[in-house]
C-alpha cells in the first residue's frame, strides 16, 4: 500500500510538471502502447506521401528491471527536484533486498540483491521509466530528422531522408548513440530482438539500391548485422513495410479462434457456460484481442478485405457460444445475441479514440508529432494526411471540450514535488 501512495504522487508529480519527455509511452498517464505505434505509423505515413524513405530501428534492453543501479535512480530524483526525504526513502526501499528461488517445492538460501527493482511492485514500472528519461531529454535536443520513442525498456529509433542510405545511416547512428549511453548506466541492448524495417513508396527505384542488411555497432558486444525484414512486431502490432494490415488482422483473427477453442472447454450446447457468462467472456477476451490496434490502420474507407477475416472469426465465435450450427445465418444470429457486426465495433472504438486524443493535455506526444515531428525531413509546411490527422479531426464537429487540467494533487504539500508550490528546489548533486 505504501509503495502504491508513492507511485501515485510522483506520477502525479511526472505528468503535471513534464518531468519525462513525452516519448516515452510507458508507465504513465494519459498514454498507451496504441500511442507508441500511432506516432510511428504517422511517421512512416508523412514520409511515404511527401516521397521521402522511413526507416525504424527496434530494439529491447536486455534485463533492464534486474540491472537499475540504485544510487543513479536517487541521482536522478535528486536531479529532478524532489524533496530529500522522499530520495532518502528510495534508497532504503531499493537497498538492502533479499530474496530467495523457489522451483518445484525447493527454496534455495535468501541472498542479497543490489541492483535492480523488484518486479511486480507498483513503484517499479515508474523507477524505470525515470531512469532513462535523462537519454531521451539529451537526444531530444542533440536529434535532428531522428527520434528515440521508448515503451518501458522496448525502444523505437525512427529516421526520414531522401534515399535509403540516408535514412539507414541516422537510425544505425543513432543506435550508436543509445547503446554508447545503456552501457555507461550499466545496461545494453539484446542482439537477438533488435529489427529494422524500411518504409517507402511503391516506386523504390528512385531512392538507391535496396538495403538488405546493416552493421550496427554496440560498445559491449561490438559489430554486428541486422537484416531488414520486411515485418516487424512492435509491442502487438504488426508492421510491413508497406503498411499492408492484412497480416496484423489475420494473425488477430487466428488469435481469436485459439482463444474461443481453449473456451470451449468450459462448457457445450447442452452444459456449461450460459449465455450471459458467454456474453461476458466475449467483450472481455474476445473483442480486445479481434479489435487491437484498430484507431493505427482502421478508417472505415475501403477496407473490406480488411473487415472481412475479423467478421469470419466473429462469425464462428458466435456460433459457438450460442451452441447453433455452422451453417446458421450470421445476420439473425447477429440480432438474437445482440452483438453488432465487428464494423460497428470499430467504428464506435475509432470515435471513442478520437474523442480521447481530444481530452489528451497539450504536451501530449500525439498532438506534438503533428507539428513538430523530430524525424521529420521534410519541409515544415508539407501537410501529408495520416491516420493521426484524420483522428484528430474526427472530433471537429463535436462540442469543444474544456481545457485541460490536470487532476488535483492526492497528497499533502509536505510529500510533493517542491515546485508545485514555489518552495526552493533542492541543489542538483554531481552527475554520478
Amino acid at each position: 500500500m505504501l509503495e502504491k501512495i508513492i507511485a501515485c504522487r510522483v506520477l502525479h508529480d511526472v505528468n503535471s510538471l513534464q518531468l519525462i519527455p513525452t516519448n516515452q509511452f510507458g508507465s504513465r498517464d494519459y498514454s498507451s502502447a496504441v500511442d507508441a505505434g500511432l506516432s510511428i505509423v504517422h511517421t512512416a505515413q508523412a514520409a511515404i506521401r511527401t516521397g521521402h524513405v522511413a526507416a525504424l530501428l527496434l530494439f529491447d534492453i536486455q534485463g533492464f528491471f534486474d540491472n537499475i543501479n540504485a544510487e543513479r535512480v536517487v541521482q536522478i530524483f535528486l536531479d529532478l527536484g524532489f524533496p530529500p526525504s522522499l530520495c532518502k526513502w528510495l534508497r532504503s526501499f531499493l537497498s538492502e533486498c533479499r530474496i530467495r528461488l523457489c522451483f518445484n517445492a525447493t527454496t534455495s538460501d535468501p541472498f542479497s540483491v543490489s541492483h535492480g527493482t523488484p518486479q511486480g511492485s507498483p513503484l517499479s514500472p515508474l523507477l524505470s521509466t525515470i531512469y532513462t528519461s535523462p537519454l531521451l531529454k539529451r537526444l531530444e535536443a542533440l536529434w535532428t530528422k531522428h527520434l528515440l520513442s521508448l515503451y518501458v525498456d522496448d525502444g523505437a529509433i525512427s529516421a526520414s531522408g531522401p534515399l535509403y542510405r540516408h535514412a539507414v545511416r541516422m537510425v544505425a547512428d543513432g543506435f550508436e548513440e543509445v547503446t554508447s549511453w545503456l552501457a555507461r548506466n550499466g545496461l545494453r541492448a539484446e542482439p537477438e530482438k533488435t529489427e529494422l524495417i524500411i518504409f517507402h513508396p511503391k516506386h523504390h527505384a528512385a531512392f538507391g539500391a535496396p538495403i538488405h542488411r546493416v552493421g550496427l555497432r554496440d560498445p559491449v558486444i561490438g559489430e554486428y548485422l541486422v537484416k531488414v525484414s520486411p515485418t516487424v512486431r512492435y509491442l502487438g502490432m504488426f508492421l510491413h513495410h508497406r503498411l499492408d494490415w492484412s497480416g496484423h488482422v489475420k494473425i488477430m483473427a487466428c488469435r481469436v479462434r485459439s482463444v474461443v477453442r481453449a473456451l470451449s472447454i468450459m462448457g457445450n450446447s447442452i452444459q456449461g457456460l450460459d449465455f450471459a457468462n458467454w456474453r461476458r467472456l466475449f467483450h472481455a477476451l474476445v473483442i480486445p484481442v479481434l479489435t487491437y490496434a484498430s484507431p493505427v490502420w482502421f478508417t472505415g474507407v475501403h477496407q473490406k478485405g480488411l473487415i472481412a477475416p475479423l467478421q469470419v472469426a466473429q462469425n464462428d465465435t458466435l456460433r459457438r457460444m450460442s451452441g447453433c450450427f455452422k451453417t446458421t445465418p450470421c445476420l439473425p444470429l447477429t440480432h438474437l445475441m445482440a452483438i453488432p457486426p465487428i464494423k460497428f465495433t470499430l467504428l464506435k472504438l475509432r470515435m471513442s479514440f478520437a474523442l480521447r486524443l481530444s481530452r489528451l493535455p497539450p504536451t501530449s506526444q500525439l498532438h506534438m508529432i503533428l507539428t513538430h515531428n523530430l524525424a521529420a525531413c521534410w519541409a515544415d509546411w508539407a501537410n501529408p494526411p495520416t491516420t493521426l490527422q484524420l483522428l484528430t479531426q474526427g472530433y471537429a464537429g463535436m462540442p469543444k471540450p474544456p481545457p485541460f487540467s490536470f487532476p488535483n494533487p492526492p497528497h499533502l504539500r509536505t510529500w510533493s514535488h517542491p515546485r508545485l508550490y514555489g518552495l526552493p528546489l533542492p541543489k542538483p548533486c554531481a552527475e554520478s
